[in-house]
């Protein structure tokens, strides 16, 4: 074996660092069946997996936790309690509300003062009684009858009288022997009599009894 190395050579030795030095293999080659044809079969199909995901595929699956039954149950009661305590207010107002208005309506409905309508009931008798009075015809002995009753009544003292009577009454009694001489009256309704004497006057007949009647109306409605 001969030496190669000469100390004098080492003065002019430069280092060379070791990416810049040439590569002995010729460079990377890849490891394929037609160079190496004694690898294993196994090999050959190699194929790249992730260490990680294998892991998780390997886990078992985890069991779901059982419902809560009586948790269940109790959100449903609540909700139920919930939605029909909210009907029963709605129904609570609904009934305020009618009630409102069913007060309203009674305001509307109080009684009304006895006077007035004792006013309108009267005047509605008085003219009731007035129109069958006016349609009934007058009674020519009734009306002698009359006559002679407030004849009657005249006494010495009383000094001059006489009767009142409507037109037509005077023309019905034509005939009749009178105790008092007669004057027509416009004024007086048809069956009326007035005796005007020195110490005032008498009435009777339709005229006098509605006036009554209309008293006797009047003092029904007056509050006792």
């Amino acid at each position: 074996m001969s030496n190669l190395w000469h100390p004098e050579l080492s003065a002019g030795a430069t280092r060379t660092e070791p990416w810049a030095r040439p590569s002995v293999g010729g460079g990377f080659t890849p490891w394929t069946e037609s160079r190496n044809p004694g690898r294993r079969a196994a090999d050959r199909g190699f194929v790249a997996t992730d260490r990680r995901a294998a892991s998780h595929d390997d886990e078992a699956p985890v069991a779901e936790p059982a419902p809560d039954v009586d948790q269940m149950v109790a959100d449903a009661f609540a909700a139920g309690f919930d939605q029909g305590r909210e009907v029963v207010m709605a129904e609570f107002a609904a009934e305020r509300q009618a009630l409102a208005a069913l007060m309203r309506a009674t305001e509307a409905l109080q009684a009304e003062p006895a006077a007035p309508l004792a006013a309108i009931l009267a005047e509605t008798v008085a003219r009731f009684v007035k129109q069958v009075v006016g349609e009934v015809q007058v009674d020519v002995e009734t009306l002698r009858e009359r006559a002679i009753d407030l004849a009657e009544l005249i006494t010495a003292e009383s000094g001059p009288a006489r009767l009142r009577l409507h037109p037509d009454d005077i023309e019905r009694l034509q005939g009749l022997d009178l105790p008092l001489p007669t004057a027509p009256d416009h004024h007086l309704m048809p069956g009326s009599i007035v005796l005007e004497s020195g110490e005032g006057w008498i009435e009777d007949g339709p005229q006098v009894r509605l006036a009554k009647l209309r008293q006797q109306l009047d003092n029904m409605g007056l509050p006792r």
